[in-house]
């Protein structure tokens, strides 16, 4: 008894040690596969998103993925269903305050998940309807505060308010350049401002009272500005600072 209680001391000791040990250096993290990682409807993913009931959302090249914590359900484009994704390219997905999932494409436009059928409604980009996207390749998507979705394409952005179902166009023109680039990614600081990633005319800042787009500088010969006109992200930290990545 005394010899299987000293054993199960040891082994109490070790694993403190080992835990110890580990945590000392934060490198040592272990990483696994997941076991349905083969069964993703592709294995590059581009997001992984949780929804306000707990889901898991993996985003990828081909379709797209929800985990509840047991299963694994595959959405892809069906051309014999209506309300399946409508492309497989699938780019980003988010969540507006609501509780409705909404999810970007290129080709397909704008999904709309609605989570008691377990199917898709597409919004498309229609030139005679200023209630529609710009282009059906979205290359972003973010969700506000407020509960607007914002959505990036080449040369232009929208943000779009699900209740009412209006969109507000941002063109080259309206911002006051020749040509926008590729819109990659959004972000709101605390105050409400939206800031706006692009791989041309790096970053815009949207004020939240006018909603006026404004370029920022480039640094040129000063110490302040831009690096580059290229970024390729955009996030706002708990400090409120804005930190960007460029591709220069």
């Amino acid at each position: 008894m005394r010899l299987w209680a000293l054993l199960a001391a040891l082994l109490y000791l070790y694993t403190l040690a080992s835990w110890a040990d580990e945590s000392a250096d934060p490198r040592r993290i272990s990483f696994q596969l997941t076991p349905f990682t083969k069964t993703l409807t592709q294995q590059s993913v581009s997001q992984t998103f949780q929804d306000s009931i707990g889901m898991l959302w993996f985003v990828t090249q081909e379709g797209l993925n929800r985990y509840n914590g047991n299963e694994l359900e595959n959405f892809r484009y069906s051309a014999a269903d209506i309300e399946s994704l409508s492309s497989d390219t699938v780019t980003r997905i988010a969540q507006d305050a609501e509780g409705t999932l909404w999810i970007s494409t290129l080709g397909g436009g704008l999904n709309r998940y609605d989570a008691i059928s377990n199917k898709f409604t597409a919004i498309y980009s229609d030139p005679d309807d200023k209630n529609s996207p710009l282009s059906n390749d979205i290359h972003a998507l973010f969700s506000d505060k407020e509960g607007n979705i914002w959505l990036g394409y080449e040369n232009g952005l929208s943000v779009f308010e699900p209740p009412t179902g209006s969109f507000r166009h941002y063109t080259s023109d309206k911002v006051g350049t020749d040509y926008l680039g590729t819109v990659n990614d959004f972000a709101q600081s605390q105050d409400g401002t939206i800031w706006v990633a692009t791989l041309g005319s790096g970053l815009l800042k949207i004020d939240p009272k006018s909603l006026q787009a404004t370029p920022m500088i480039l640094a040129g010969d000063h110490f302040y500005g831009l690096i580059s006109e290229n970024i390729s992200k955009v996030i706002v930290d708990s400090n409120n600072n804005i930190w960007v990545a460029s591709r220069d």
